[in-house]
C-alpha cells in the first residue's frame, strides 16, 4: 500500500500550476497518508526527513503533517522523504523551487506625443515571467539604479549627461509587494499571458525641437531586484510556533533592460521591456500630458 503525499500551498494563484513547482518565499503544508488505508493495521509512525536541498527552507513536521517555508533567495530544488516506520513504507517528493528571473513591459496601454517634437512616451505595466504559475506573493521588488550613457546630441548639448536612474523617481522609490499588486485586477489586465504585472510605468523621451541638426542615443540599462517579506501570521511551524526567518538580502532579476532614446533626424523611437513607440516631429499630437500621468 503506497504512501501519498499531498502539497497544499498557503497561496494559490489560481489557473495551472506546473506540479511540485513553487516560487521563493511560498509556504507548502505537506500531508502524507497511506491509500487505499490498510484494515486494521497498526497506525503508522511517520518520519520525515529532508534528503536535499535542506538549506532552501525551514521544514518541520508532526505525525503525517510537515511544513516548508522556502526562503532561498535563488531557484533549485529540495527533496523530502517520508517513511512508516512499522513496515519501512516510503515516499519521496522533489519540489522545484521557482525564482522571478526575467522582467519586461506588458502591451502599451496608453500612448503621448508632442505634436512639432521629437517625443515619445508610452504607458505599460511592468511584469514578472511566472511561466508555472507559482505564488511570488511573498516577495518584493523594485526598480534599480543605472548610469546614463549619452551619445550624439544628448552629449554635445550636456542632455541628461549626469541623471541616473535612481530609487528617488516614482516607480523606484519604493518595495512593491507582488502579492498586493497581483490582487489588483485592474493592474494584472495589463499584463501578457505567463506574466505578473507589478506596477504601471511610463516611458518618456527627451522633448526634441527643430533643428533636427544632430542624432544621438540616450540609455539606461536598468536591473529590478527582489527581496523576501513573509508575513508573520505565515511564518509559522507546523505547530503553530513562529519561525525567525533569516534575512537572505536583496538579488537581481536575471534580465538587465534597456531603456533607449534613439533620435535620427526629427524622429523620436522610444524602447523598454520590448515595446518600442516611433514618433516624428511631423506627427499629430497623440494622448495628453495629464492622462499619460495620472
Amino acid at each position: 500500500m503506497p504512501i501519498t503525499i499531498t502539497e497544499t500551498p498557503v497561496v494559490n494563484p489560481g489557473g495551472a500550476r506546473t506540479a511540485h513547482h513553487f516560487g521563493i518565499g511560498e509556504i507548502i503544508d505537506l500531508t502524507a497518508a497511506i491509500a487505499p488505508a490498510p484494515v486494521g493495521a497498526r497506525p503508522p509512525i511517520w518520519r520525515w526527513a529532508v534528503t536535499s536541498g535542506a538549506d532552501r527552507g525551514h521544514f518541520s513536521f508532526n505525525g503525517n503533517q510537515a511544513r516548508v517555508i522556502l526562503f532561498s533567495m535563488s531557484g533549485g530544488t529540495m527533496t523530502i522523504q517520508v517513511r512508516n516506520t512499522w513496515d519501512d513504507m516510503q515516499a519521496t517528493l522533489n519540489l522545484t523551487i521557482v525564482a522571478p528571473i526575467n522582467w519586461s513591459l506588458g502591451p502599451i496601454q496608453y500612448r503621448y506625443h508632442e505634436a512639432g517634437h521629437a517625443h515619445a512616451a508610452f504607458r505599460a505595466a511592468v511584469q514578472v515571467q511566472n511561466n508555472h504559475n507559482v505564488s511570488f506573493d511573498n516577495l518584493e521588488m523594485r526598480e534599480g539604479n543605472a548610469k546614463p550613457i549619452p551619445k550624439g546630441r544628448y552629449a554635445t548639448e550636456g542632455v541628461n549627461t549626469n541623471f541616473h536612474h535612481a530609487q528617488t523617481f516614482a516607480l523606484r522609490d519604493r518595495w512593491i509587494n507582488i502579492g498586493t499588486s497581483r490582487l489588483d485586477a485592474a493592474l494584472q489586465a495589463a499584463a501578457s499571458a505567463g506574466n505578473i504585472a507589478i506596477e504601471i510605468d511610463r516611458v518618456g523621451s527627451h522633448v526634441w525641437g527643430p533643428p533636427f541638426n544632430e542624432n544621438g542615443t540616450f540609455t539606461w540599462r536598468i536591473p529590478w531586484t527582489y527581496r523576501l517579506n513573509i508575513p508573520v501570521a505565515q511564518a509559522v511551524d507546523v505547530n503553530g510556533t513562529a519561525v525567525q526567518i533569516p534575512d537572505p538580502g536583496i538579488r537581481q532579476v536575471n534580465n538587465v533592460v534597456t531603456h533607449l532614446e534613439q533620435l535620427v533626424g526629427n524622429q523620436m523611437t522610444m524602447s523598454k521591456g520590448g515595446r518600442t513607440q516611433p514618433y516624428t516631429a511631423a506627427t499629430a499630437a497623440v494622448g495628453n500630458y495629464a492622462t499619460f500621468n495620472a
